[in-house]
């Protein structure tokens, strides 16, 4: 986590984790999430997970609040942040 908060800069508007080959995620990947998220909201960027499967979504949406994180296909954040 501190390599990427040294990442950070001002530059950036976004933050998008691409979980497409994630099949599962454990407590650690989610406090690493969380982590990331406070980070990025440290720095006002926006912090968005897209392209997870089915399984995962619905943890995430018990997780995160959807409009706080936005849980979006590959396609949605194509066409938002590309």
């Amino acid at each position: 986590m501190s390599a990427m908060r040294e990442k950070l800069d001002d530059n950036l508007s976004v933050i998008g984790v691409d979980l497409m080959h994630v099949e599962n995620l454990n407590s650690a990947a989610m406090a690493a999430l969380l982590s990331m998220l406070k980070m990025a909201d440290e720095k006002r960027i926006d912090f968005v997970i897209f392209a997870m499967n089915q399984k995962i979504q619905i943890l995430l949406e018990k997780v995160f609040a959807r409009n706080y994180v936005p849980l979006l296909t590959e396609e949605e954040f194509r066409s938002r942040y590309l």
